[in-house]
Formats: C-alpha cells, sequence, structure tokens
C-alpha cells in the first residue's frame, strides 16, 4: 500500500480470537483515485477471502488514505 498510496505511515492490525482472523493495514497515503479501474492485488485479496468464507472491505482513511479490513474464519477443531 505505502508504495502505490505515497504514504508516510502505516498502521497493521491483526486480531485472532478462537473463530476469525482479522487484519487491518490503514495508510496515509493519496487515497484509492475511483478512475482506476485495474486492481488485480486488491480484487484476489477479495476473492481468497471470499473463498474462505470470509471478507474483504477497502475504504477511505480519514484524513487521508485507505484502510483495508481482511477478515477469514479459523478452521474449527474437532
Amino acid at each position: 500500500m505505502a508504495r502505490h498510496a505515497r504514504a508516510t505511515g502505516v498502521d497493521v492490525s491483526v486480531e485472532v480470537t478462537g473463530t476469525r482472523l482479522r487484519l487491518v493495514v490503514a495508510d496515509n497515503g493519496c487515497g484509492i483515485d475511483p478512475a482506476v479501474t485495474r486492481r488485480s492485488g486488491l480484487a484476489n485479496l477479495q476473492h481468497r477471502a471470499e473463498e474462505l468464507g470470509g471478507s474483504f472491505s477497502l475504504r477511505p482513511n480519514e484524513p487521508t488514505g485507505t484502510i483495508v479490513e481482511w477478515t477469514v474464519p479459523l478452521p474449527t477443531t474437532p
């Protein structure tokens, strides 16, 4: 994210509960230009999350930047 966004700061958080893994990456860069339609890396993240029964979101960070959230369920152990 930092390379494409020209960010000077990036926060990464990982949360693991008994049932899920949640990864959040937030930067203070220029954000994502809505006019850009080719986002194969982001599409891949979304596809992988959905394939595992999870979710992917991309939203603006205030006052500038982007927040990416990737959540997947953890396997249950018998």
